[in-house]
């Protein structure tokens, strides 16, 4: 079905009138929804007796739905000024002392320091080795990058090969001096 511009023409000018009604039946809903939207005060509402409390009588706006508009709206901030973003001030509360107190005038031991920092689990795939001329080498992979490695070397200023056994290699990850094994894969 083919359509000459002239059809083509008095078609779209159908579809425009069409989509102008729809607006503007559209916007006689809006006016109508906001004629039947009427104020309540609290000592009209029917509240039951359990769930009234001591806020301030403010007017409730309520719209011919049936629902609760004034909800909507941000109650006050407690200091107008205060930063939003900060970080909050968290009171902590002073544990309870013990009947006998102790030995030290009655104050509470200090908490043990806290442990010291894990290295990075180790971004290595253990792919195989080699043996050649008597010297042990380890092909390693690190996302898209594949590293070939003999005892001594250092991959990327941050790990070095220390040793490359039969069943695991050892690595230190270097600012940190930690060591950590790879497992090969094979039994001891």
């Amino acid at each position: 079905m083919a359509l000459d511009s002239r059809q083509r023409s008095v078609l779209l000018i159908v579809a425009l009138l069409a989509t102008l009604a729809a607006v503007y039946w559209a916007r006689g809903l809006e006016q109508d929804e906001s004629e039947t939207a009427q104020v309540v005060t609290p000592a009209s509402r029917s509240i039951p007796p359990r769930a009234v409390t001591d806020a301030p009588a403010t007017p409730v706006v309520q719209s011919a739905g049936g629902l609760d508009l004034s909800r909507l709206q941000r109650a006050p901030s407690a200091q107008p000024g205060a930063d939003l973003f900060g970080q909050p001030q968290i009171a902590v509360a002073a544990a309870p002392r013990s009947a006998r107190g102790s030995a030290s005038g009655g104050e509470m031991p200090e908490a043990p320091p806290p442990p010291p920092p894990a290295p990075p689990p180790l971004p290595f795939t253990y792919l195989g080795q080699l043996v050649e001329a008597g010297r042990t080498m380890v092909f390693l992979s690190t996302g898209d990058r594949n590293h070939v490695v003999a005892p001594g070397e250092v991959i990327d200023n941050l790990y070095r090969i220390d040793e490359i056994g039969a069943s695991a290699v050892v690595i230190t990850y270097l600012p940190m001096n930690t060591q950590q094994t790879l497992p090969t894969g094979a039994m001891p």
